[in-house]
């Protein structure tokens, strides 16, 4: 039986099916295996250029609220540190929210993020059960943000995706942008002893699962590189790591499902069965616009920031 199929009654537990499912994604999409359950795509280069233009501009432009010659400038001879006070379209976390006044950038990026991982899933696009339509765009500055330090879904705190998203979902990493060698997502190894029988349950907050992951071992040898994507199961546990110096750098982090299994009802709606062609068959319509100042709430403590203020529509 291929592992991706006919899956929704395997126990969360089963850490030989997390194994061979990954063994078959990476298969299939001719990835690294850089640990039993993390994979890794290198982006061509050719693409990986696009790309970085048009998210530096996009990051530069959330940062500085309004269009200037600045947001051409190298990204590496700007420290973006000196911006923390920009916050009207980040998040806590760091996520740079779209809005109105430069949602055609919004589309312009992500069109060609999709292309990104068009290219990565090629081999065989039938292992993707549902496409996530709606990555987060990361700041991580040098230094935590004040107002996040204690907020109890901080990813500073080791954690899963699994406890705000269900057990059954692959988390994916992307360094783009800046210090992505001091200033990066550090994994854990998973127990020789497995995980606790409740390591899958839900949570609203990281601080509550902290006992649970109090004896993992971080992966200090493995430092994910800028331009390469990495695919983990909800399984390993991660966290953002920053040296003492380090310095801002912009990420794309997103989510895949992979095999018969349900995501999170709070989350269905950020969900496609099929990658998005953006600018051909549909475009993102941000509801918000900066005039109405900071980020747009969550519906629901487990729903997005992005659920009810951005719209895919077909074109």
């Amino acid at each position: 039986m291929n592992s991706t199929r006919d899956t929704a009654e395997v126990d969360a537990l089963d850490m030989e099916y997390r194994v061979s499912r990954m063994k078959s994604v990476a298969s299939a999409w001719n990835l690294k295996l850089v640990g039993p359950l993390i994979a890794e795509y290198k982006i061509p280069e050719e693409t990986l250029d696009e790309f970085q233009s048009l998210l530096q501009i996009y990051v530069l432009r959330c940062l500085l609220g309004k269009f200037s010659m600045r947001i051409f400038q190298d990204f590496d001879d700007i420290d973006v540190d000196t911006l923390r006070g920009c916050r009207t379209n980040v998040t806590p976390n760091g996520a740079l929210v779209p809005k109105t006044e430069y949602q055609l950038m919004y589309n312009l990026l992500l069109m060609k993020w999709f292309d990104i991982y068009k290219g990565m899933i090629s081999g065989d696009p039938s292992f993707v059960r549902l496409v996530r339509v709606t990555p987060n765009i990361r700041l991580k500055f040098g230094r935590e943000l004040e107002d996040n330090k204690n907020r109890g879904l901080n990813t500073e705190y080791p954690h899963s995706d699994a406890w705000v998203e269900g057990p059954w979902g692959y988390n994916v990493f992307v360094p783009m942008l800046g210090d992505c060698f001091n200033n990066t997502l550090r994994y854990y190894k998973i127990p020789e002893s497995g995980l606790a029988k409740n390591f899958f349950d839900q949570s609203k907050t990281y601080t509550t699962k902290q006992e649970l992951v109090s004896s993992f071992v971080e992966m200090e040898e493995f430092i994910p590189k800028k331009g390469h994507i990495y695919i983990s199961d909800y399984a390993v546990v991660h966290k953002t790591w920053r040296s003492e110096d380090s310095k801002g750098r912009v990420s794309i982090d997103t989510t895949l499902m992979v095999g018969n299994h349900p995501v999170h009802p709070d989350r269905e709606v950020e969900y496609l069965d099929k990658v998005p062609i953006i600018g051909e068959e549909s475009l993102f319509k941000v509801a918000v616009g900066e005039k109405n100042g900071f980020v747009p709430t969550k519906k629901t403590d487990f729903s997005h920031y992005t659920t009810g203020n951005i719209n895919l529509i077909n074109i």
